[in-house]
């Protein structure tokens, strides 16, 4: 996964989801819009799970629950979100105040709750645009 914003790929160490250079990158699978983003390089089930709103994401065994569904929302397909315990959609979004580098769910930019853009947004979404680069490796 690529955060455009800062130019880097989302790593983890199995304990953390951070962005750092992609030239040890982690390898992700996201089959389909609406399914689990799993971490390949683990040796147990690992899906990213939203935790809440301005919480890190965490590793969940569950990959099947609303906290670990991800979706592609927004008119640029740019923002991935996937809905907390109550429901809400939180967005992946890049923390930038916890030394840069952590990955975070929040509140997504610009979008409304049904996760369509909105007529008019004062705020940059960008620290929350990631995409899926394809890779062979």
């Amino acid at each position: 996964m690529y955060h455009p914003q800062s130019g880097q790929c989302v790593q983890s160490n199995q304990h953390l989801v951070y962005l750092s250079d992609c030239q040890n990158w982690s390898r992700w699978s996201y089959d389909k819009n609406g399914g689990p983003i799993k971490l390949m390089d683990s040796t147990t089930p690992s899906c990213l799970s939203a935790a809440g709103d301005g919480l890190p994401v965490v590793f969940s065994e569950d990959c099947s629950g609303q906290q670990s569904v991800w979706a592609l929302v927004s008119g640029s397909k740019f923002h991935i979100a996937a809905k907390d315990k109550q429901g809400s959609l939180l967005c992946l979004d890049w923390d930038s105040s916890s030394s840069g580098i952590s990955i975070v769910t929040k509140k997504c930019l610009c979008l409304g709750n049904d996760g369509r853009d909105v007529p008019t947004c004062v705020e940059n979404p960008q620290r929350q645009w990631f995409n899926f680069v394809p890779s062979n490796k």
